[in-house]
């Protein structure tokens, strides 16, 4: 075919490195075409002449023949003399040998290496340039003298620089062995020094290959209690408790096979006398006597584990001390919950008891005398059974307080959260008025009930009511607003007050901490709210800048699915 068509090639490959023919072949075959090999000259020459291809890439420095007389036999067959032959080749790259080979009639000399890519475009353009079956140049070297005297001249100069590479290699070699031996004297005066900082180290070292100590140091066999000579006939299993030797095993294994290169790790040895010790092991893969083995250091950690078991002994009673102290605090906390409400609502609790009970029962009994004895006119018995009613109200108030003076009993209940704020906010109705501070209810409907101790809610209630109208000094209003935040139930209780100032805010909420004067708080009020709603698995959040109020929010899980009327 012609090259200029572009179709498939019949190509010879002709080199002595198998590895070079393989890259040539696969380029040439990944482009469409055809490939036949040789490995010296004179093999390509009768590949040449029984097949004839299109184009010839040969090396030129080859055993039997090589590629320069290859080429010259080329040219003096007719048959063959027009294939475009292309050198490709290493160790002849010299300018001379590329003006050999040309004027041999080689089309093109491309010196090794070569980026595949490259090559093969290299090869392509000068294969378009050539053309199949193109005119031989004139100017090639047509006398067998003149051939023989230029190629005898590439040979000379190739083993003039062949000779100086030997020299220099023969100088390498001696410079080389004058370093080896000096690396010799070093190894051994490192390995001296090894050897005397291993037998005078006060922890074990050791050599383990295909599980038998190489080596082992006297602290080593101190530690198992045995002579060096005695322990370097075992085997490193004679020295481990069973029950930690797979991890020993996998251990071993994974630095032979180079899956970890170094760690430590601790295991239980056994002594010589059957002693239990507590061991901590640092190794890491090595080469010992030309095979792959195991260098490490063992330290005794018996004593420190035995200190570690009593420290462990000793926390471990401490949590019980500390468990046994905290159901006292708790207990003392229910004590002190009591106590605080108590403080509270003492004063107001009995004045109102005191005043009221018993002539409100007198009260209450003279009406009820009046309204079925006396005949009245209908306006008159209308106000009558109106101070009948608001008798019973009073009562009713009287028995809140009661309810809410009562000690806790401690266990949940379902509850509703708009109930309890009623009777709180009934009982700082008067205190409330004196105050001058009006109150604003946002309920929402249907707001499902809580599972909680009713009166320590309503003591948290009645904290966050009390501290909002001491906030108001000169009245104001007071606004609690209740929702459903997705499985939680919200109460906020919002005052128009002095408000909190930032740097006190992270504060409220400890103990004996208050703001408030001497005589009017102890600072105990927040701090029980706190302890309350943490306990019933809540949340108790607060909004405030000075001047303009605060905010306080109780976030209380729902449980059930019963909900306020």
């Amino acid at each position: 075919m012609k090259f200029s068509e572009g179709g498939p090639m019949k190509i010879l490959i002709v080199d002595d490195n198998s590895e070079d023919r393989r890259l040539l072949r696969y380029l040439a075959e990944r482009n469409g075409h055809h490939v036949l090999e040789a490995a010296n000259g004179r093999d390509g020459l009768e590949r040449a002449s029984a097949s004839l291809p299109d184009l010839i890439i040969s090396d030129a420095l080859m055993p039997v023949m090589d590629g320069f007389q290859f080429l010259r036999q080329l040219k003096k067959d007719d048959r063959l003399t027009s294939i475009p032959f292309i050198f490709y080749s290493a160790t002849y790259a010299e300018e001379q040998d590329v003006q050999l080979g040309l004027s041999l009639g080689a089309e093109a000399y491309i010196i090794k290496p070569k980026d595949p890519v490259e090559l093969w475009q290299e090869v392509e353009i000068i294969v378009r340039k050539v053309g199949v079956r193109k005119v031989v140049p004139t100017e090639l070297i047509e006398e067998e003298e003149d051939y023989l005297g230029k190629y005898s001249e590439v040979v000379a100069l190739k083993l003039e620089r062949k000779i100086q590479l030997l020299e220099e290699s023969q100088r390498s070699y001696r410079i080389l062995s004058e370093d080896l031996s000096q690396t010799v004297k070093e190894l051994t005066e490192s390995e001296r020094k090894f050897k005397d900082l291993t037998e005078r180290s006060p922890v074990g070292v050791y050599v383990l290959q295909d599980g038998k100590f190489k080596y082992i140091n006297p602290r080593f066999a101190e530690i198992f209690g045995y002579t060096v000579l005695e322990l370097g006939d075992k085997s490193y299993a004679d020295t481990v408790l069973p029950d930690d030797l797979p991890l020993i095993e996998e251990c071993v294994r994974k630095r032979l096979l180079r899956q970890e290169e170094a760690g430590h790790y601790p295991f239980r040895g056994i002594k010589k006398n059957g002693e239990l010790i507590y061991l901590e092991v640092y190794n890491s893969r090595t080469i010992y006597e030309g095979k792959p083995a195991i260098i490490g250091t063992l330290v005794d950690i018996t004593a420190r584990k035995k200190a570690e078991e009593q420290l462990q002994q000793l926390n471990d009673e401490l949590e019980i001390r500390v468990a046994e102290r905290t159901v006292e605090l708790q207990k003392a906390q229910s004590q002190y919950l009591h106590a605080e409400k108590l403080s509270a609502i003492g004063k107001l609790s009995a004045s109102i008891a005191h005043e009221f009970n018993n002539p409100l029962q007198s009260v209450m009994t003279i009406m009820q005398s009046f309204k079925n004895r006396i005949i009245l006119d209908p306006e008159d018995r209308e106000l009558l059974d109106l101070a009948v009613k608001e008798s019973y109200r009073m009562k009713n108030l009287i028995r809140s307080l009661q309810d809410f003076h009562r000690p806790s009993s401690g266990e949940k209940i379902l509850m509703d959260v708009h109930a309890s704020l009623n009777s709180v906010l009934l009982l700082c109705k008067s205190d409330f008025q004196h105050k001058r501070i009006s109150t604003v209810s946002n309920y929402a409907e249907r707001l499902p009930q809580i599972q909680a101790i009713p009166d320590q809610i309503k003591q948290v209630f009645f904290n966050l009511l009390n501290n909002a109208a001491d906030a108001c000094q000169d009245g104001g209003v007071i606004t609690i607003s209740t929702w459903r935040e997705e499985r939680r139930v919200a109460v906020a209780i919002k005052d128009t007050g002095i408000g909190i100032k930032p740097e006190n805010i992270d504060r409220i909420f400890q103990p004996f901490y208050t703001t408030k004067p001497a005589v009017k708080g102890t600072g105990l009020g927040l701090s029980v709210c706190y302890g309350i709603v943490q306990n019933h698995q809540g949340e108790i959040r607060v909004e405030s800048q000075p001047g303009e109020g605060a905010t306080f929010t109780v976030l209380l899980p729902i449980s059930g699915v019963r909900e306020a009327e």
